[in-house]
């Protein structure tokens, strides 16, 4: 079993949202050429996170952590995490949600699980 969860710069949330149907968003979603690109700075706050998670470069954009059967795949336009098994699952599911969190990242980045069609940060719940 594995999962997939892609990071995109926060705009993509806005502009995926804002398609008027469901068959434009996965259009939207699916050309991840024509999405929004990485600052360079977002790009090195990306690079600086993985080192932590322990994550390393193995080449063309590639990292892995082989402690937690999980990788990922750095591109202009997203970060694309692949994990394997129960550990690996658990390893990007816990490293994409910091990329989410303001914390961490400062609201540079969107998270999308497209197995369980959620994004973070959640949309506000209306007071």
């Amino acid at each position: 079993m594995s999962w997939h969860i892609h990071v995109y710069p926060v705009q993509v949330k806005t502009d995926y949202h804002d398609l008027p149907d469901q068959e434009q968003r996965d259009a939207y979603i699916e050309n991840a050429a024509g999405l929004p690109k990485f600052s360079d700075d977002q790009l090195a706050m990306i690079r600086k996170h993985l080192g932590r998670r322990k994550y390393s470069e193995t080449g063309s954009g590639r990292f892995s952590n082989e402690d937690e059967d999980a990788e990922a795949l750095l591109t202009a336009n997203g970060l694309f995490f692949t994990g394997h098994g129960e550990s690996g699952t658990m390893e990007v599911s816990m490293t994409a949600s910091e990329f989410a969190s303001d914390y961490f990242m400062k609201g540079n980045f969107t998270v999308h699980d497209i197995q369980n069609e959620t994004w973070e940060p959640a949309e506000p719940k209306p007071h």
